[in-house]
């Protein structure tokens, strides 16, 4: 809920923006941490971020929740994973890792974590 209430307060204080979507122009057209692109979704590594290897996989378009998804998104979405997990593979030599994905967010995020790593509610890892 603490996310939903941030996005909501950034988009009072810039009339209307939204965070994600700016992160999403930004990172375009920054490229530093660009990991993978397709015409749909765009897949960063975070720049706070909070464990090892993090990526954020993100919708090029604005959504409002990851279950809004269309039938056309789907696809994308799974080419997208695919290339980011794969990457990590071959960079980390097939590592245990388990996708998350935060509920209550406000876009299509995804991210994976070690597998052997327990999250605190602190969002640290043990």
């Amino acid at each position: 809920m603490e996310e939903v209430t941030a996005v909501q307060r950034f988009y009072e204080a810039t009339g209307g923006s939204c965070p994600y979507c700016e992160i999403v122009a930004t990172e375009i057209d920054g490229e530093k941490r660009v990991v993978a692109e397709n015409g749909r979704f765009v897949a960063i590594s975070s720049y706070a971020a909070r464990f090892p290897f993090e990526t954020w996989v993100l919708p090029k378009a604005h959504e409002m929740a990851f279950e809004d998804l269309t039938d056309e998104e789907r696809a994308p979405f799974a080419h997208i994973m695919k290339e980011v997990f794969g990457r990590i593979n071959s960079v980390l030599d097939d590592p245990p890792l388990q996708p998350i994905r935060p509920f209550g967010a406000v876009q299509p995020e995804g991210d994976a974590v070690p597998r052997h790593g327990v999250r605190a509610r602190d969002g640290v890892l043990h």
